[in-house]
């Protein structure tokens, strides 16, 4: 499988806190769903913790937040300003 992504990411200098075993996928994306393959992850409607939350954005095509461990989202945020190429290769 193959995604190709354009993206923008914020820079923050903070612990992230997340245990990656316990990472899962919540979406409102469609088209990004495929992350759940991609990075092996179980793709759920709602987590309240460890999870990586794929967002609707006004001025992007999505942005990428995640919850840490203790249910807090962190500053760090991904923008996806384009998807290039969805492929099952």
């Amino acid at each position: 499988m193959l995604l190709t992504l354009l993206i923008g990411a914020s820079e923050e200098n903070e612990k992230m806190n997340i245990a990656p075993s316990q990472l899962k996928i919540v979406s409102e994306v469609d088209q990004l769903n495929v992350l759940k393959d991609i990075l092996d992850m179980d793709l759920v409607v709602e987590a309240k913790e460890n999870c990586i939350l794929i967002s609707e954005s006004e001025d992007s095509v999505a942005k990428i937040n995640f919850i840490n461990k203790f249910g807090d989202k962190i500053k760090f945020q991904i923008n996806v300003k384009k998807i290039l190429e969805v492929s099952n290769d």
